[in-house]
């Protein structure tokens, strides 16, 4: 007869964490914690390597509040509604769409905040700026007439609700899907995009020396970091969605 096995501490603390990241909740933990890094990243850079933080007219540090207001709004804000349908799982459906649709109107302000900085920057200085002219300000401009879409059509399906049952019922897989694609392949884009442009115009990657900065490397880590933060999410929510 074989004998009963006993797992040890160790061994049981392994299987807690295998268990853990096969649910997610580890992953979850993760993305909670990426979003940190991010905001300390994006506020280091332009705080201590670049001009700072200014609102007056004409002052180029109104710059540095459109990467981090966006960071905020699309990265910030937008992983973590995504994510709470399955983080606030404990609360009643209702409360959850309300905190669901709270996140995502943050990130809306934040986001038309940002995007009137960098607006300002361009036109008040001299001379001014072309706006527009990039694949990161196309992107940009794309991945936000999207999500103003997505949270029109979520909020007058879910909150407010102008559907009958059948057609919500009949939207919930496509707002979920178009949810996951724009976080996924237009808002990841859109922020390599602009570090790789903000790191181009500065050389701060390949100097007059040839020779890379410390300003470059906390950039790209916070690019590559976004992207890391954006595919976990959707890996998250497509787990979520096979369930």
């Amino acid at each position: 007869r074989p004998r009963p096995t006993r797992k040890g501490p160790v061994a049981q603390r392994r299987m807690d964490l295998y268990e853990r990241v096969a649910d997610g909740s580890a992953l979850v933990w993760a993305v909670h914690g990426l979003n940190v890094v991010l905001v300390v990243l994006v506020v280091t850079w332009f705080a201590h390597f670049d001009a700072g933080y200014a609102w007056a007219s004409g002052d180029p540090a109104v710059f540095s509040w459109h990467p981090t207001l966006m960071t905020l709004g699309l990265l910030v804000c937008y992983s973590e509604a995504a994510l709470s349908w399955r983080t606030l799982a404990f609360l009643p459906r209702y409360q959850r769409k309300v905190v669901h649709a709270g996140l995502q109107a943050c990130a809306l302000v934040l986001v038309v905040v940002g995007l009137h900085a960098v607006f300002r920057f361009h036109n008040e200085k001299t001379p001014p700026i072309p706006n527009m002219y990039s694949l990161h300000s196309w992107l940009g401009i794309i991945t936000v007439v999207l999500f103003f879409a997505q949270f029109t059509a979520g909020f007058t399906s879910f909150v407010y609700p102008l559907l009958g049952d059948s057609s919500r019922a009949a939207f919930v897989p496509v707002h979920s899907k178009l949810g996951v694609a724009i976080l996924t392949c237009l808002v990841s884009a859109t922020v390599a995009m602009g570090v790789l442009e903000k790191m181009t115009f500065g050389k701060d990657c390949n100097n007059e020396h040839g020779e890379s900065t410390t300003k470059c490397s906390v950039a790209n880590s916070f690019g590559l970091l976004a992207v890391l933060l954006c595919m976990s999410v959707a890996f998250l929510l497509l787990d979520s969605n096979s369930h």
